[in-house]
C-alpha cells in the first residue's frame, strides 16, 4: 500500500489559519493503515446495511409506522451540531488555501500546508457516515417512501469516504462544503 507520506509528514499542529486542540492530534499514518488493513469491515457494514434496507421494509410492511418525533429531533439536532463543529474546525484551512492564487489546486490536489485540526475533522466526518446509515432506519420505521437514491447514496458515500481515507486524499478538505450544507439540512 502506497501512502501519501509526504502529505502526512507535513501536518502541523499550529498554522496561520487554525491551531489544533490536543485531542485533534493523532496518529494519522496509523489510522490510514487501519482503514486499509480492515477494509473487510466496510464490506460487512455495507452488506448488513443493504440487508437491513431490504428486510426492514419487508418487516414493516404489515406494521403501523413508528412515531419517532422525539428521537428524530435529537438525532437531527446532534447531526446538525456535529456538522457545525466540523465546518467551524475545517473551513479555515479550506478558505485560507482557496484565497491563494492557485487556490482550487491547493484545495483539491496539494497536501501542503495541512493541519491536524482539518485532518481530525475529516476523519470524524468520515466516521459519521457510519452513524448516518441510521437515517435510513428512521425512514423505514416511519414507513416513509425509501427511494433508491437514498440508500445508494449512503452506501456509496461510506465506501468512498473509507477508501478515500485509506489513500489519505487531500481532496477530503472540500468535504467541509458538505458539512456546511448538512448544518442546515439536519435542522
Amino acid at each position: 500500500m502506497e501512502y501519501s507520506v509526504g502529505k502526512i509528514a507535513n501536518v502541523e499542529k499550529a498554522s496561520e489559519f487554525v491551531e489544533a486542540f490536543d485531542f485533534e492530534v493523532y496518529d494519522i499514518l496509523g489510522t490510514v493503515h487501519w482503514f486499509h488493513k480492515y477494509r473487510f469491515i466496510l464490506w460487512v457494514i455495507i452488506g448488513l446495511y443493504l440487508f437491513g434496507v431490504y428486510f426492514g421494509q419487508k418487516w414493516m410492511k404489515n406494521r403501523p409506522p413508528f412515531k419517532l418525533t422525539f428521537i428524530l429531533f435529537f438525532w437531527n439536532f446532534g447531526l446538525a451540531l456535529f456538522s457545525i463543529i466540523c465546518t467551524w474546525r475545517g473551513i479555515p484551512e479550506f478558505l485560507y488555501l482557496l484565497s491563494k492564487p492557485d487556490g482550487v489546486y491547493l484545495v483539491a490536489c496539494d497536501g501542503d500546508p495541512h493541519n491536524f485540526a482539518t485532518s481530525f475533522w475529516v476523519l470524524a466526518l468520515f466516521l459519521s457516515k457510519l452513524v448516518e446509515l441510521g437515517d435510513t432506519a428512521f425512514i423505514i420505521l416511519r414507513k416513509q417512501k425509501l427511494i433508491t437514491l437514498h440508500w445508494f447514496h449512503h452506501a456509496a458515500t461510506l465506501t468512498l469516504c473509507w477508501i478515500g481515507y485509506e489513500h489519505y486524499e487531500v481532496a477530503g478538505r472540500a468535504i467541509f462544503v458538505n458539512t456546511f450544507v448538512h448544518s442546515f439540512m439536519y435542522f
